[in-house]
Protein backbone atom coordinates (compact mmCIF):
# COMPACT_ATOMS: atom_id res chain seq x y z
CA UNK A 1 0.00 0.00 0.00
CA UNK A 2 3.22 2.39 1.12
CA UNK A 3 4.37 1.93 -2.37
CA UNK A 4 0.88 2.83 -4.48
CA UNK A 5 0.39 5.90 -2.14
CA UNK A 6 4.20 6.91 -3.21
CA UNK A 7 3.48 6.14 -6.92
CA UNK A 8 0.19 8.56 -6.47
CA UNK A 9 1.95 11.48 -4.63
CA UNK A 10 4.75 11.17 -7.74
CA UNK A 11 2.01 11.18 -10.80
CA UNK A 12 0.27 14.37 -8.89
CA UNK A 13 3.47 15.80 -8.35
CA UNK A 14 4.07 15.22 -12.47
CA UNK A 15 0.53 16.73 -13.57
CA UNK A 16 0.81 19.71 -11.67
CA UNK A 17 4.41 20.75 -12.95
CA UNK A 18 2.64 19.92 -16.77
CA UNK A 19 -0.53 21.98 -16.28
CA UNK A 20 1.21 24.83 -14.59
CA UNK A 21 -0.33 28.15 -13.58
CA UNK A 22 1.25 31.47 -13.89
CA UNK A 23 0.26 34.34 -11.75
CA UNK A 24 1.13 37.57 -13.04
CA UNK A 25 3.08 40.74 -11.14
CA UNK A 26 0.77 43.47 -10.07
CA UNK A 27 0.48 45.56 -12.58
CA UNK A 28 -2.07 47.98 -11.50
CA UNK A 29 -1.08 51.72 -11.26
CA UNK A 30 0.21 54.37 -13.56
CA UNK A 31 2.60 53.90 -16.39
CA UNK A 32 4.36 55.79 -19.15
CA UNK A 33 5.47 53.64 -22.24
CA UNK A 34 7.91 55.27 -25.16
CA UNK A 35 8.38 53.40 -28.12
CA UNK A 36 9.03 54.86 -31.73
CA UNK A 37 5.84 54.89 -34.06
CA UNK A 38 6.54 53.08 -37.74
CA UNK A 39 3.63 55.19 -38.84
CA UNK A 40 3.71 58.12 -37.86
CA UNK A 41 7.24 58.35 -38.34
CA UNK A 42 8.12 59.44 -34.94
CA UNK A 43 9.32 58.95 -31.49
CA UNK A 44 6.19 58.88 -28.91
CA UNK A 45 5.45 58.73 -24.97
CA UNK A 46 2.33 57.81 -23.44
CA UNK A 47 1.05 57.80 -19.97
CA UNK A 48 -2.28 56.35 -18.35
CA UNK A 49 -3.51 54.31 -15.90
CA UNK A 50 -4.08 50.34 -15.38
CA UNK A 51 -6.88 49.00 -13.21
CA UNK A 52 -7.30 45.14 -12.37
CA UNK A 53 -11.22 44.66 -13.05
CA UNK A 54 -11.96 41.53 -12.47
CA UNK A 55 -10.27 38.73 -14.24
CA UNK A 56 -9.35 41.40 -17.18
CA UNK A 57 -7.48 44.81 -16.50
CA UNK A 58 -8.77 48.30 -17.63
CA UNK A 59 -6.34 50.90 -19.22
CA UNK A 60 -7.41 54.28 -18.55
CA UNK A 61 -6.67 57.46 -19.68
CA UNK A 62 -3.95 57.14 -21.83
CA UNK A 63 -2.85 60.05 -23.65
CA UNK A 64 0.09 60.29 -25.97
CA UNK A 65 2.45 63.09 -25.58
CA UNK A 66 1.36 65.29 -28.23
CA UNK A 67 -2.08 64.95 -28.15
CA UNK A 68 -5.18 65.23 -26.15
CA UNK A 69 -6.95 61.86 -27.60
CA UNK A 70 -7.46 60.06 -24.55
CA UNK A 71 -8.00 56.42 -24.87
CA UNK A 72 -9.07 53.06 -23.14
CA UNK A 73 -8.62 49.87 -23.01
CA UNK A 74 -8.64 46.54 -22.15
CA UNK A 75 -6.39 43.98 -21.25
CA UNK A 76 -6.55 40.17 -20.16
CA UNK A 77 -4.06 37.31 -19.50
CA UNK A 78 -3.68 34.15 -20.03
CA UNK A 79 -2.69 32.34 -17.22
CA UNK A 80 -0.76 29.54 -18.67
CA UNK A 81 1.33 31.54 -20.87
CA UNK A 82 4.15 33.29 -18.42
CA UNK A 83 3.66 36.99 -18.12
CA UNK A 84 1.29 37.09 -20.82
CA UNK A 85 -0.93 40.32 -21.69
CA UNK A 86 -2.49 41.00 -24.50
CA UNK A 87 -4.67 44.65 -25.07
CA UNK A 88 -7.44 46.05 -27.00
CA UNK A 89 -7.76 50.24 -26.65
CA UNK A 90 -9.65 52.85 -28.69
CA UNK A 91 -9.59 55.85 -29.00
CA UNK A 92 -12.42 58.13 -27.00
CA UNK A 93 -13.42 59.93 -29.25
CA UNK A 94 -13.48 57.33 -31.80
CA UNK A 95 -13.63 53.83 -31.34
CA UNK A 96 -13.19 52.43 -34.88
CA UNK A 97 -9.63 53.95 -33.83
CA UNK A 98 -8.12 50.30 -32.34
CA UNK A 99 -5.12 49.37 -31.14
CA UNK A 100 -4.00 45.71 -30.39
CA UNK A 101 -0.87 45.30 -28.59
CA UNK A 102 1.11 41.82 -26.98
CA UNK A 103 2.99 42.58 -23.86
CA UNK A 104 5.42 40.42 -21.56
CA UNK A 105 5.43 41.54 -17.99
CA UNK A 106 8.95 42.04 -17.04
CA UNK A 107 8.48 43.15 -13.48
CA UNK A 108 5.65 44.71 -11.57
CA UNK A 109 7.96 47.73 -12.83
CA UNK A 110 8.41 47.05 -16.33
CA UNK A 111 6.00 46.09 -19.36
CA UNK A 112 7.68 45.16 -22.95
CA UNK A 113 6.01 44.71 -26.08
CA UNK A 114 4.38 45.20 -29.43
CA UNK A 115 1.44 46.76 -30.98
CA UNK A 116 -0.46 47.86 -34.36
CA UNK A 117 -3.54 49.92 -35.52
CA UNK A 118 -6.73 48.41 -37.05
CA UNK A 119 -5.45 47.36 -40.55
CA UNK A 120 -1.91 48.08 -39.29
CA UNK A 121 0.74 46.90 -41.48
CA UNK A 122 3.71 47.30 -39.15
CA UNK A 123 3.98 46.49 -35.60
CA UNK A 124 5.73 49.28 -32.97
CA UNK A 125 7.68 47.88 -30.38
CA UNK A 126 7.57 50.08 -26.84
CA UNK A 127 8.69 49.75 -23.12
CA UNK A 128 6.67 50.73 -20.12
CA UNK A 129 7.59 51.46 -16.98
CA UNK A 130 5.73 52.04 -13.41
CA UNK A 131 5.59 55.94 -12.95
CA UNK A 132 6.38 56.35 -8.72
CA UNK A 133 3.87 57.91 -6.92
Amino acid sequence: MKLSITKLIFAGVILGLSSAVFAIPDITGNWKCMGYDPMQKKNYTAAGEIKKTGDTYSFVNWKDDGSNDARSGTGIHNNKMKNSLAVMSWSNDNSENVIFGLYQIQSSNKIVGMWTMKNGKVPAEEICERIKA
